[in-house]
């Protein structure tokens, strides 16, 4: 499953980027390998609850708020 993300900068390493997603609590940003983002898309971990308007996801690193896992919104859930 991947999440729609916005690239907003670059990283300490040469190969990390910033990416900002939407969560219910308002933006969160957490820095990944820019090999990981396609599409303007992330790849995320099986949703582990959801309702109408958001899932619960597993982010592969940590964000610079310090969570793990976030509710998204489902509008910004991408095939794939």
């Amino acid at each position: 499953m991947r999440i729609k993300v916005q690239p907003v900068g670059s990283g300490v390493r040469p190969h990390d980027v910033v990416v900002e997603l939407n969560t219910a609590n308002g933006p969160q940003r957490l820095v990944v390998q820019d090999s990981t983002v396609e599409g303007n898309s992330l790849a995320v971990g099986y949703p582990l609850r959801s309702d109408d308007l958001f899932v619960y996801v597993a982010l592969p690193k940590v964000t610079t708020n310090g969570s793990f896992r976030v509710w998204v919104p489902t509008k910004d859930i991408v095939a794939g």
